[in-house]
Order: C-alpha cells, then sequence, then structure tokens
C-alpha cells in the first residue's frame, strides 16, 4: 500500500481522479467510495460533457463495489456524483 492521500469530494461535475489525487495518468489506482452516494467512473482522454452518465458506478460501502482497481496504461479517470446534488468521497491510493 502506497501513502494515503487526502480524500477527494465528488459533486455535480466531472473531476479528473488523477489531476485531484496527484497519481499521474496510466498509474494504476484503487478507488474507494466513503459516502452512501454512489459515484459514476469514466475512464477518457478528456472530460465527458457533464450531462453524460456514461462509465461504471462506484456503489456505496453497503453493497458489492465499494472499490475499483484502475489497471496500468489506463487513460485519465473522471468521476462525479451518480445523484443529482448529493455530494460523495472518494479515497484514491496509487498501486
Amino acid at each position: 500500500m502506497s501513502a494515503t492521500l487526502p480524500d477527494i469530494e465528488i459533486g455535480d461535475n466531472w473531476i479528473s481522479l488523477n489531476a485531484a489525487s496527484g497519481v499521474p495518468v496510466g498509474t494504476a489506482m484503487s478507488i474507494q467510495n466513503k459516502s452512501v452516494t454512489w459515484a459514476v467512473l469514466a475512464e477518457a482522454l478528456n472530460a465527458p460533457v457533464n450531462t453524460s452518465t456514461d462509465g461504471i458506478l462506484l456503489t456505496d460501502l453497503y453493497h458489492q463495489e465499494p472499490t475499483k482497481i484502475v489497471v496500468a496504461g489506463s487513460l485519465e479517470i473522471w468521476a462525479k456524483s451518480s445523484l443529482a446534488g448529493r455530494k460523495c468521497v472518494v479515497s484514491v491510493q496509487q498501486l
């Protein structure tokens, strides 16, 4: 496990988890949702349009998949809350 990074708050707009965490694009990382609000994750060169819901769901700790592993060589990882007006908090760790 690498050094603990500060948690990242996600809202209605797509944010780069790479930029927010300082983990370089293409580096393997683990993303865990620490909230009850689910998040949407997308892998892309640029931020998806804000109305996009494309991507995979990152569930909360009470459901099956609160953690996702991003493999080395991936594009930039983008995230936003799955529910408008609700925020969630994720932990990102470089692997």
